[in-house]
């Protein structure tokens, strides 16, 4: 797909490959298939049948929806030249493998990575940046295995980890609030889903689901739900 001077957002293009910015432009710039502002500290647009990644080395920001729908299938890896990466970047995308959130990201936006979907296997590691977990931010994605959320976590929104498939979550000490709706709906909530959720702070479980117990069948689950506490 090739854009001149005067480009304008687009989605829906199943069978792009590459997009290219004319030079001229004073807005945008092209790198590696993909779309930045000018400067290329922002990355704007990813095509959705991209076949390789290649970042810019001064690239800081993931926009919004930048890889939204992105059917790469291959391995993501996040430059830890990133600070910010916005609102759904990565909705809806396809990757495989360890996704890992450098710990230069200190600014994750709502919906970052909602719905992300994979071809076998999909794991998550976050970084040390993050100080909050914003709203939905992991909503209906295919994250299996086991997540540590780091000590530096303070705040987990609303609905962030809902619909997941973890089979095991730790959450620190650290986390002293916990939005509404966080567990609801994922897959540990049944026989077949977490095993384990170690919660190291009682504090942190007001106006949470675990605390009003709308988890289904927990007493299904492969074993209990466990809380840790370290506050008595």
């Amino acid at each position: 797909s090739y854009f001149g001077t005067n480009m304008t957002p687009f989605y829906d293009l199943p069978s792009a490959t590459e997009y290219i910015v004319d030079p001229n432009n004073t807005v945008y710039a092209s790198y590696g298939k993909m779309i930045y502002t000018k400067d290329y500290s922002k990355l704007c647009f990813c095509p959705e049948a991209i076949d390789v990644l290649t970042f810019h080395p001064s690239v800081t920001t993931i926009g919004k929806q930048a890889f939204s729908y992105c059917q790469n299938s291959g391995s993501l890896t996040i430059p830890d030249t990133i600070t910010t990466i916005e609102q759904q970047a990565f909705e809806s995308s396809h990757f495989s493998g360890e996704i890992v959130i450098p710990d230069s990201v200190t600014s994750l936006g709502q919906n970052a990575f909602t719905s992300m979907q994979h071809d076998s296997n999909l794991t998550l590691k976050i970084g040390t940046g993050i100080s909050t977990i914003p709203y939905r931010a992991f909503y209906g994605s295919y994250f299996t295995g086991s997540l540590m959320i780091p000590s530096n976590v303070e705040t987990i929104e609303g609905y962030a980890f809902a619909s997941t498939r973890f089979d095991t979550i730790v959450i620190p000490n650290t986390v002293s609030s916990v939005g509404g709706g966080n567990f609801s709906g994922s897959t540990f909530a049944s026989a077949s889903g977490l095993i384990t959720l170690i919660y190291a702070s009682d504090s942190a479980l007001n106006n949470n689901d675990l605390k009003e117990g709308r988890i289904k069948s927990k007493e299904t689950a492969k074993e209990f739900i466990e809380f840790f506490t370290t506050d008595e």
